[in-house]
């Protein structure tokens, strides 16, 4: 955000506040009972004296667009802010590039006293309200362009466009309303009167509303529902008061007025100062843990779910060899939580070796069973003769010669592989 202001500040802390100001405020005292951290990012703002911070003001100086500023807002990458006439019949609108700050147009509308502008993204809108008017401008990025002029039932003087709803809220000092078209609006919740509504804004989930008192103004988070979420202030004794608020990136701006030189608008530090991680509960290699930091300046607490660690495993070992008919198995083990890995090792592939020489015998003779190879872990599953009427065999192997002729002899084995030799009963082997 280069040309912004860098008003950095020193956040010395965000305070609660919890004490009931009148009967009429019971309300508030059960708000914060129940006060809960926000589900969005909360912001840290300062809790000191801004005087010494307040180094750069880019609204004009002197009376050339008026005595006082009112509303202003971030539209894209430019700042919209107001000046009114002394009778409230003409407000001016200035239009600065955000980045350069420099300024790109001023435009006057009879709009009353516009104290309360935001900006809808998503139709390209600014929107400004005054007593019980909401004017609709459409802006190109260089100009505004006037296309609506809504009257509303209620005089609501503060405007806020929540765009995760796609809705406009307007408040009162004490009634939140909503809409998305100003033809009729809702109540949403009632907020306590703490001190006068000076400005409305949203970071596009909750809203903040600032109350005004001099020297010490507070920014309440409140959820769309009426929850009150967060409490920041902000105190000195060097500027008057705040009027309006607005979100441009990461970061809160201040409109501060009726300042004297002081009178600009100021990018307040929310960057959150933690301290080092405390491990709540350690992660194992399959659960996750949780850890927490805290924010050295507002106290925030921020929880974090710590990703579970993973295993890690030693080098496989083989704890079962494979062979023909079986799997082998390998194994790791876990250095951290003593989990043993398995996988499975494939077969080895079957193999047999036998002698297929021919072999000639003589009626009635006999042999012996051949000397078969067989892979680690293979058997012979069967022997058999292709004519068991010359050459008979048995289940080992062995075979006696039964009659003339030729036969082949095989055996198969229970890997599925297979070898065979031929067997020749001669005449002339029974002669002699």
């Amino acid at each position: 955000m280069n040309g912004l202001p860098d008003w950095e500040g020193k956040c010395a802390g965000m305070k609660r506040k919890n004490r009931i100001v009148c009967p009429g405020l019971i309300l508030l005292f059960f708000m914060l009972l129940f006060c809960i951290s926000s589900s969005t990012e909360a912001y840290c703002l300062q809790d000191t004296e801004l005087g010494d911070d307040l180094k750069a003001c880019f609204l004009p100086s002197g009376n050339y667009f008026g005595p006082q500023s009112q509303g202003f807002c971030f539209a894209g990458d430019s700042i919209i802010y107001t000046r009114y006439t002394a009778d409230y019949a003409t407000t001016t609108y200035v239009i600065l590039d955000a980045k350069t700050m420099k300024e790109k147009k001023c435009q006057s509308f009879n709009t009353l006293h516009s104290n309360s502008l935001t900006y809808n993204p998503n139709t390209k809108e600014v929107v400004c309200v005054s007593k019980k008017h909401a004017y609709v401008f459409s802006f190109d990025g260089e100009s505004l362009e006037l296309t609506a002029d809504h009257y509303m039932n209620h005089n609501c003087p503060k405007i806020a466009y929540v765009s995760s709803e796609d809705t406009y809220y307007l408040g009162t000092s004490t009634v939140i309303y909503k809409t998305k078209d100003f033809e009729s609006l809702t109540p949403v919740f009632h907020v306590p009167q703490i001190a006068v509504n000076q400005g409305m804004a949203s970071d596009g989930v909750n809203l903040y509303i600032v109350w005004y008192s001099v020297g010490n103004s507070s920014i309440y988070e409140y959820s769309t529902s009426g929850q009150l979420v967060e409490i920041f202030t902000l105190r000195s004794d060097t500027y008057r008061e705040i009027e309006e608020l607005d979100f441009y990136g990461p970061h809160i701006y201040l409109n501060i007025e009726n300042s004297g030189n002081l009178s600009g608008i100021y990018k307040v530090k929310n960057t959150h100062n933690y301290d080092e991680w405390d491990v709540l509960q350690k992660p194992t290699c399959t659960s996750p843990g949780k850890k927490r930091h805290i924010c050295q300046r507002c106290g925030k607490r921020e929880e974090k779910t710590m990703e579970p660690t993973g295993h890690v495993f030693g080098e496989w070992e083989t704890v079962h060899m494979p062979d023909v008919l079986h799997h082998g198995i390998m194994q790791r083990t876990c250095f951290r939580c003593g989990l043993e890995d398995d996988v499975m090792i494939d077969p080895i592939a079957p193999d047999i070796s036998m002698d297929n020489s021919k072999l000639i015998l003589g009626r009635n003779d006999t042999a012996e069973a051949r000397q078969v190879e067989l892979g680690k872990g293979d058997y012979i599953e069967k022997w058999t003769s292709s004519d068991p009427s010359v050459v008979f065999v048995d289940k080992d192997g062995s075979i006696s010669a039964e009659d003339f002729g030729e036969a082949v002899i095989s055996c198969y084995s229970a890997g599925g592989v297979s070898a065979s030799y031929p067997v020749k009963v001669s005449i002339l082997e029974s002669i002699f």
